[in-house]
């Protein structure tokens, strides 16, 4: 799964046991820690169930089923001007370097990033790459002018404590979401897909 995803993750396999008393489920760490173009083939070599990821992928022997909205937010200097604003534009922001994971690292946000700020008519320029949200706030906020788009409840999880408190976290005008998304290969029986959907696809508290 995709990193942040644990409370979807626990939720739904209680689901999955609550339907289906009998169910055993076996957790592949050493899978979950290959990356995510990876994981998919080993999902449609049949080497793995199935996977939760923020942003769908794409694939030969995949199936991908979009069961909720991720909402992402930009993350920039809490003493940029647009920072005292309720919500800021993509466009707004083309003048920073934009901090996103390598291609390598996470192809799906960083293809997904891309999309989002082309399709707002200009092409970012690229600072250097991101990984974990909250050294990305910190690194925001003591670095360089640069800004980050980030997923809204990473940005929360990190908090804006004493080493994120020279960053601002807002939101998007207009607002911007990935698609969570339930990957299965194309073999998987669709009850078995349905049981899944409905366990992962059901709405947090």
């Amino acid at each position: 799964m995709s990193p942040g995803l644990g409370a979807r993750l626990a939720r739904g396999l209680e689901i999955l046991r609550q339907t289906n008393s009998e169910l055993d489920v076996e957790l592949e760490l050493e899978l979950v820690a290959m990356p995510v173009l990876e994981q998919l083939a080993a999902i449609a070599r049949g080497e793995m169930d199935m996977a939760l990821l923020r942003a769908a992928p794409a694939g030969e022997g995949l199936r991908i089923l979009g069961l909720w909205p991720e909402p992402v937010v930009a993350a920039l200097p809490a003493s940029h001007p647009l920072a005292r604003r309720p919500a800021v534009r993509l466009r707004d922001l083309a003048d920073l370097p934009l901090r996103i994971p390598a291609r390598a690292w996470d192809p799906l946000f960083h293809d997904f990033a891309l999309g989002a700020c082309r399709a707002e008519g200009f092409e970012p320029r690229l600072g250097r790459p991101a990984r974990d949200p909250a050294d990305t706030l910190v690194e925001i906020g003591n670095g360089p002018p640069t800004w980050a788009l980030i997923y809204a409840d990473a940005g929360s999880a990190a908090g804006l404590d004493a080493g994120t408190a020279k960053a601002s976290v807002l939101r998007l005008d207009p607002p911007l979401s990935a698609c969570g998304c339930l990957v299965v290969s194309t073999a998987k029986a669709p009850d078995c897909v349905q049981s899944l959907g409905a366990a992962f696809g059901s709405n947090m508290p």
